[in-house]
């Protein structure tokens, strides 16, 4: 019976080593275009614009009083949250996220910058919302950028959720609880205008806003690093 020579432990690594580097791209491949990013979430996106001239009308029929800051806050997420969870439901009952689960980037790595996409697009769209009910000056500046914080951090936030949990169900807490607060702050609207508008100064609120954002790419950037693709 003849001996089986195996190979040493040195030479399985190299062989390893040598079919890894064959098999995968020696280049990293390019960012995804939008078209990549949104699939099929064209009727999302309208449903969604559609929530926000609704809310937009709403704030152009809202008399200027002490609770208008707070109700603008209440509204800024609401239109990044139409459009996060339909987008969702949307792909799961087409079988898109099945679909894109088998692309070459990964899943969670495109609903990432979607939603950086998407935030980005209705920061500029909440201005509006702001200057419908007649704010300006410092007081647009430290709104906007209050808001702005609020949109980004709980975009970040239902994102960071759904990569631990697998699921956008626990997202829902966050948008129930943000309403929660608004609604019961309201009462209070007086002091909290005071605080938005006068304790904290206005660099503070700019320093917060711009934190948020470069937090949210930070978050994209790493999720690029980890698992940006599928191999």
């Amino acid at each position: 019976m003849m001996p089986i020579e195996y190979p040493v432990r040195e030479e399985i690594q190299r062989t390893k080593e040598a079919v890894l580097q064959t098999a995968l791209p020696r280049r990293r491949l390019s960012r995804p275009g939008l078209r990549t990013v949104f699939g099929r979430c064209a009727p999302v996106l309208l449903i969604s614009f559609g929530i926000y001239l609704f809310l937009l009308g709403f704030c152009l029929m809202l008399e200027r009083s002490p609770r208008s800051p707070l109700i603008v806050l209440l509204l800024y997420p609401l239109t990044y949250y139409s459009f996060y969870f339909l987008s969702f439901r949307m792909e799961r009952e087409n079988g898109v996220i099945e679909l894109k689960q088998s692309f070459k980037y990964a899943f969670h790595y495109l609903i990432c910058l979607r939603m950086l996409y998407f935030s980005v697009l209705t920061v500029y769209l909440n201005l509006l919302l702001i200057t419908a009910c007649g704010f300006d000056g410092n007081n647009f500046i430290s709104l906007a950028a209050a808001g702005t914080s609020a949109q980004i951090l709980s975009a970040l936030f239902s994102l960071i959720l759904y990569e631990k949990t697998g699921s956008i169900r626990c997202s829902a807490v966050l948008p129930a609880v943000w309403i929660i607060a608004c609604i019961v702050l309201l009462r209070y609207s007086e002091h909290v205008n005071r605080l938005l508008m006068e304790i904290i100064p206005l660099s503070l609120h700019i320093i917060v806003a711009v934190g948020s954002l470069a937090a949210f790419l930070l978050y994209t950037g790493k999720v690029e690093l980890k698992n940006a693709y599928d191999f």
